[in-house]
């Protein structure tokens, strides 16, 4: 009995839909995602492989040319604040990205505004928006091209590029949630020695218990900061525990206590705030709050 064309052709063009599925492609796609300070910033692109080829650069791209430093489609960057780069304002929003290397000198960056551009759809470069030079480093040979966000800060990072030996490297700055700095008229009437009454504690599964601490605040370095040692029980033993916090200003006038790395800026608290309290006109105290939850009143000394 002779089968209808349909019940062989069937099977035949299933396996043809499963295998153009899962190509192998010669630059596959890669993205790299990175937070900082609330600004979330992606790089999308394909990673061309140097495939035995020792000369990149002068030889695969052309001195000269304007090339997405990727492959396939065009490399693309999207950021959802506005941040700089080498002190560029780049405004929030998804950009194609383009490198115009040179032989000698600083190559040319280039971002433009139509994100959908094939590797071989270059931009006028007279009308790109943003456009500057970078510079290129030499180092070990990477072989599959890669970009990172490397040397991460608080308020920004390096936005690198690194294939064959060429390393470029872009100093991207986000916008801060806190402002570090404090002139020293608005510091001057938190500057001194505070002792902790300590405020009740209405969790009985926590271990430990504070019996007593100290806050004194000095300004420093344009910023307020913040010396503590508390004393407390755990475990029926007394200990001590002493750190530093720098004060961030709050639009509200409080205070949000930052953990500091080496006398940096590290790391933030979500929910922690120090609200002063006043008496006419003069700082005597201050509440300690977490999630609008009190955890301690400190006492001006005298």
């Amino acid at each position: 009995m002779r089968l209808p064309r349909s019940a062989w052709l069937g099977p035949a063009l299933t396996l043809f839909v499963s295998a153009a599925s899962a190509q192998v492609k010669g630059s596959e796609p890669a993205s790299v995602t990175q937070t900082i300070d609330g600004t979330r910033m992606t790089i999308e692109y394909s990673r061309p492989r140097a495939r035995g080829r020792k000369e990149l650069f002068g030889g695969q791209v052309h001195w000269g040319e304007v090339w997405t430093p990727g492959a396939n489609r065009s490399t693309t960057l999207e950021i959802s604040k506005d941040i700089t780069l080498n002190g560029h304002p780049v405004p929030k929003g998804k950009y194609s990205v383009w490198l115009q290397p040179r032989k000698k000198g600083a190559w040319t960056a280039m971002l433009d505004t139509n994100s959908k551009r094939f590797h071989t759809q270059r931009p006028d470069t007279s009308k790109v928006p943003i456009r500057f030079p970078v510079e290129v480093t030499k180092g070990p040979f990477v072989p599959t091209l890669t970009w990172a966000f490397e040397d991460l800060q608080i308020s920004g990072a390096q936005l690198t590029m690194h294939w064959g030996r060429v390393g470029v490297a872009m100093d991207l700055a986000v916008q801060p949630t806190f402002e570090l700095r404090v002139a020293e008229e608005v510091a001057a009437p938190y500057i001194g020695w505070y002792d902790l009454v300590v405020a009740p504690i209405a969790d009985t599964t926590k271990s430990y218990r504070v019996t007593k601490g100290t806050l004194r605040i000095e300004y420093r370095g344009g910023s307020l900061w913040g010396n503590l040692s508390t004393t407390f029980v755990s475990k029926g033993k007394e200990q001590q525990y002493s750190y530093e916090v720098i004060l961030l200003p709050n639009k509200d006038g409080s205070f949000a206590p930052g953990f500091t790395l080496k006398g940096e800026l590290a790391e933030t608290s979500p929910g922690a705030v120090y609200e002063f309290k006043r008496t006419d006109g003069k700082v005597t105290g201050l509440e300690e709050r977490y999630n609008d939850k009190l955890e301690g009143t400190y006492i001006r000394r005298p």
